[in-house]
């Protein structure tokens, strides 16, 4: 059956709460939102990460914006877009992070490689972290769709300058203020968004509450905010919304 709008969610904070548990109302308002429209997932993870909140939520997102829009997959997996950091920016990352002693992970779609390391395995949602001592060289030789760079609150806005500064070639990411989301150039869940607009007539919506949420706002038909979001975040949102589930009752106007 063809549906008339494709609403688009974000997973940590938004439709996963705490990055840890999805609430059975959540769940089930995702099922009767697919009823009668397109559902599907746009985060900063990976398709591995994504396939993990499908199976343990018992759910099958129509589309999958993964590592921000790095790639973009439709419900049978096949990849829209797919788009790694280039390889020389990635080398140039590697040595600015060696250099800086800053605390990061990359993501090759499989695996979380890097320095960083967390006690709170929950959070993983199924993948390998792997922390080594010196992961620079090992991290520039791979295929990397995201690096989180992690260098702490104070220190936080200094290095998202200086980083904006030092990689105009690449896209960088505030996410609420305790990682510095690095893809490649013109890479976000707003550019995801267009992707998806692209040949479909009806309404494209967004539901976040992130910094890296913006674009897919600014970019979507209707932006649908959480209420725990930054001001910053919400004031890009035409609804604030105090659950996931609250978006059952504005499906006539996803449907308008």
């Amino acid at each position: 059956m063809d549906k008339n709008a494709i609403v688009i969610t974000d997973l940590d904070g938004t439709f996963v709460y705490d990055s840890h548990t999805i609430r059975p109302i959540d769940r089930i308002a995702f099922h009767k939102l697919q009823e009668r429209f397109y559902v599907g997932i746009a985060t900063g993870r990976s398709p591995k990460e994504i396939a993990f909140v499908e199976r343990v939520g018992n759910l099958h997102a129509d589309y999958k914006i993964c590592f921000n829009g790095a790639i973009v997959e439709d419900g049978n997996g096949k990849r829209i877009v797919d788009r790694p950091i280039p390889q020389t920016a990635l080398r140039a990352v590697m040595q600015y992070l060696k250099a800086t002693a800053l605390t990061f992970d990359a993501l090759d779609g499989e695996r979380r490689i890097g320095n960083y390391t967390t006690n709170d395995k929950g959070r993983l949602w199924g993948m390998n972290l792997i922390c080594l001592a010196e992961p620079h060289e090992a991290v520039a030789a791979e295929r990397i769709y995201k690096i989180n760079v992690r260098p702490g609150s104070v220190h936080f806005y200094q290095v998202l300058s200086e980083m904006q500064e030092h990689f105009p070639e690449l896209g960088l990411y505030e996410s609420d203020g305790k990682r510095i989301e690095v893809t490649a150039k013109n890479t976000n869940k707003g550019e995801a968004i267009k992707t998806l607009k692209m040949g479909f007539s009806g309404n494209v919506v967004g539901v976040g509450d992130s910094g890296n949420d913006v674009p897919m706002f600014e970019a979507a038909d209707q932006a649908y905010c959480i209420n725990q979001a930054p001001q910053a975040v919400k004031s890009h949102a035409d609804v604030v919304l105090n659950h996931f589930a609250d978006l059952l009752d504005y499906q006539d106007a996803i449907n308008a």
